[in-house]
């Protein structure tokens, strides 16, 4: 009895522990509304994404295969391509992102102050982002 009891306590406590994940300071998440569209992002004039397909998920609603993360001065690329370190000033507290879908081309300017999660979604009428102070969480 007092076996069983062990084990159930053991089984209790290890499905308790959370995976928490590792907080950013910027990032880029590409969202809904692409579907197989050809996608270039650039940060002040850095190119981050070129020429990559996006396909949007249907269930979470964003692009799983297309990310931007930054920490220090550093911004991680992951795309299709591979991974990528590209050295960036962060700091700004206004920046110009580019987004280019297919042939259309859009300058979005922001403030880092409204928010450094972004997240980038493609509408009939045009590109979309929205700024978050906390990152998002997709189910």
């Amino acid at each position: 009895m007092k076996v069983l009891l062990l084990l159930y306590l053991g089984i209790g406590i290890s499905s308790c522990t959370t995976i928490k994940a590792k907080k950013h300071s910027f990032s880029i998440t590409i969202g809904s509304g692409f579907h197989k569209d050809t996608l270039s992002v650039a940060y002040n004039g850095i190119p981050l994404i070129i020429n990559s397909v996006a396909d949007s998920d249907f269930v979470t609603g964003i692009v799983p295969s297309l990310s931007i993360v930054g920490e220090k001065g550093v911004l991680k690329v992951n795309s299709q391509k591979g991974e990528r370190s590209i050295n960036a000033q962060l700091d700004n507290e206004s920046a110009i992102l580019v987004v280019r879908v297919g042939q259309y081309t859009s300058s979005i300017p922001f403030n880092s102050r409204k928010g450094r999660y972004l997240l980038i979604n493609y509408a009939q009428n045009g590109i979309q982002l929205n700024q978050y102070k906390k990152p998002m969480v997709f189910y």
